[in-house]
């Protein structure tokens, strides 16, 4: 079982690459490239959404941990539709019968 996930020099260096790129377009809109100007913006941009995201996230994810562990356990016969009614009902089907008529004529009308 591995503790700590494990990157290779492959991977740090891609990441390295893509960092160096990403900051030399930085560096090109301090200067005023037009271009590298909007490019930063739709990085920052990308980098806000994300950040969003996460912290919504965040705050669902406890929000759902706390209203779950709020809630007692419920019995499985009590919920409607649960495991033991659908296959109560799987069973009357498969075996003929039906709790409306048990006297083995035909339900249907002529």
């Amino acid at each position: 079982m591995k503790a700590l996930p494990q990157f290779s020099t492959r991977h740090l260096l891609g990441l390295m690459f893509v960092a160096a790129i990403a900051f030399a377009i930085i560096g090109l809109a301090v200067q005023g490239q037009g271009w590298a100007i909007g490019v930063t913006s739709a990085m920052a941009a990308a980098g806000v959404m994300l950040l969003v995201f996460a912290v919504l996230f965040g705050l669902l994810w406890v929000v759902s941990a706390v209203a779950v562990s709020s809630v007692p356990p419920a019995e499985s016969s009590d919920l409607p539709g649960s495991v033991a009614e659908d296959a109560s009902v799987e069973a009357e089907v498969l075996s003929g019968a039906s709790s409306e008529s048990d006297d083995g004529k035909d339900s249907v009308a002529p």
